[in-house]
């Protein structure tokens, strides 16, 4: 062999021309087993979802999306708000009402998400053309849930301002009175007033008056002390300072019903707190249940209509006589005494002096001329009875310009006809009240009211109605009377209405300057120690006269 050019060997020609068997190739080792086939992947089963979740994935059908769970269930929900608009939240403090609308607006609003959701998604899967009808009254529904969320919002803000001015109803206080006479209640009607009001009698017996002043508060707490009150005709009830709103409507419960002298009534329309049906119809039932009462009782169809013709804070106040005259009182509780109507007319005009403990003697000595001159105590009765009593300053002036004019007619007329016992004891008076006036005013104040002019008391005014008081209670004692003789006594009048010009003017008739009445002062101090020592009718009739002309 030979080395090829590319350094392979080769054989030769003779082993090109050999004959070779045949060689099979090597078999190939056998092919591995075939794999088994894949099973066939089964289809998972649709997760199953409770009826709340299907119908918020929306695999609910649309016809039970849409009728059963929105238009079925939002009937339901409408129907439960209504309910909670007629609940009877009058005795309880309205927290719980806020409380119980939010919790059911906030639980509508989920419902209400819910619903919109789902059917949204059932009418995406519908493929139907009452799918885009779904949608168009899904999304007209979230229009109408905005305004309504809108509404709720604003009656929340309405409850929670009644809320608040609820929680200032509860400054009421109520407790048995200093003198063991009576339950005093006293603040605004808030919840739980009557309440308090029915156990404080329930733990005292004996008592048988509740004091109230109150401004009013709460209708439903008026109510109830109303219908307390009725039912146990033994308790009178006694307005003692403001009984307004509310208060005036427990007020009228009572049989006995009584007015001290400083009490006023105020009455106007009933106001509901709560803006629900419930509690306007109820407010307005109330109210129609109070006229009724009122015209039961007398009242006039004009009461009745002035009434409650003024709204909020506004008030009525009729005065003692028109009270009386529509049996809104029954009499007034003043000193110790019940006063009827007829008596209540002239004595309203006396209280001032009487609690006055310097006017007292004063009073009661004005008690003694409806005795002595009832022509002149009627008389200034109905002077007072005309003033119209507003503006009150204005009136006040009135009533005490009458009743200075009323007893000096009356002492006038007295010294006439009364004993000379009384006179002289009316003249002693009189010179403790010069006395008092030049000692604690000033000699010129003294001779200035000698003489019949108005001077300013300032401080000094409760000694002098102690002064004069004594006077007058003596001279219209009423102890015997005298018939004096005509000539003389005119006589006698003519001569002190000589002393008098001489005491009070000048030459001119001009008044003089204080020096003038200081001297009259002392004039007339020393004129009346010259008649009080003079004995006899003449004596008498000199100083009936001296005192008659002053």
């Amino acid at each position: 062999m030979h080395p090829d050019d590319d350094g392979r060997a080769y054989a030769g020609e003779g082993l090109a021309a050999a004959r070779f068997p045949p060689v099979e190739p090597p078999a190939l080792p056998n092919a591995p087993p075939p794999l088994p086939p894949h099973p066939p992947v089964a289809a998972k089963p649709p997760k199953r979802r409770n009826f709340l979740s299907a119908h918020w994935h929306g695999d609910l059908p649309l016809a039970v999306s849409y009728w059963v769970n929105l238009v079925l269930v939002t009937l339901i929900a409408r129907g439960l708000l209504a309910g909670l608009g007629t609940l009877d939240w009058q005795r309880h403090p309205l927290t719980w009402a806020i409380a119980a609308t939010t919790t059911a607006v906030l639980l509508c609003l989920g419902i209400a998400v819910w619903q919109y959701v789902g059917v949204w998604r059932a009418a995406g899967r519908s493929g139907s053309g009452w799918g885009v009808v779904a949608r168009i009254m899904v999304v007209v529904g979230c229009v109408g849930s905005c305004v309504g969320m809108r509404t709720n919002a604003r009656v929340l803000a309405d409850m929670l301002h009644a809320s608040s001015e609820q929680q200032g109803w509860n400054d009421f206080h109520i407790r048995v009175a200093a003198d063991g006479r009576a339950i005093d209640a006293s603040g605004t009607m808030g919840v739980g007033f009557t309440d308090q009001v029915e156990q404080a009698f329930a733990g005292h017996a004996g008592i048988h008056l509740l004091r109230i002043a109150s401004r009013g508060g709460s209708v439903n707490e008026g109510v109830e002390l109303h219908d307390f009150l009725h039912a146990h005709p033994d308790i009178a009830v006694e307005a003692d300072g403001i009984c307004a709103s509310a208060c005036t409507l427990a007020f009228i419960g009572a049989v006995q019903r009584l007015a001290t002298p400083q009490a006023w009534f105020g009455f106007h329309q009933m106001r509901s707190l709560l803006a629900t049906a419930r509690s306007v119809d109820y407010v307005t039932e109330q109210q129609d249940r109070f006229k009724r009462e009122l015209n039961e009782l007398g009242a006039t169809p004009d009461f009745v209509r002035l009434a409650f013709a003024r709204q909020g804070n506004d008030v009525y106040v009729p005065d003692r006589a028109e009270l009386f005259d529509n049996h809104i009182i029954t009499a007034v509780d003043a000193n110790g005494r019940r006063w009827q109507a007829d008596g209540w007319r002239s004595e309203q005009f006396l209280q001032a002096l009487r609690h006055d403990p310097h006017g007292r003697t004063l009073a009661e000595a004005f008690d003694r001329i409806a005795l002595v001159q009832p022509a002149i105590y009627q008389q200034w009765l109905q002077s007072d009875l005309a003033v119209p009593v507003r503006p009150q300053p204005t009136a006040a002036a009135r009533y005490n310009n009458n009743f200075w004019h009323a007893i000096d007619a009356a002492r006038a007329r007295q010294l006439e006809v009364a004993s000379a016992q009384d006179v002289r004891r009316y003249a002693v008076s009189e010179q403790q009240t010069l006395e008092m006036l030049r000692r604690q005013l000033s000699p010129s104040a003294c001779g200035r009211y000698a003489s019949g002019i108005a001077i300013a008391l300032g401080s000094h005014g409760g000694a002098f109605r102690d002064a004069v008081g004594s006077g007058y209670f003596a001279l219209f004692s009423g102890q015997g009377t005298v018939r004096l003789p005509t000539p003389a006594w005119r006589a006698s009048l003519g001569d002190a209405l000589r002393r008098h010009q001489a005491e009070r003017w000048t030459a001119h008739g001009e008044l003089l300057d204080e020096a003038h009445w200081a001297a009259a002062c002392s004039r007339q101090l020393a004129t009346l120690d010259q008649l009080l020592a003079v004995p006899g009718a003449n004596g008498d009739l000199a100083l009936r006269a001296y005192l008659r002309v002053r």
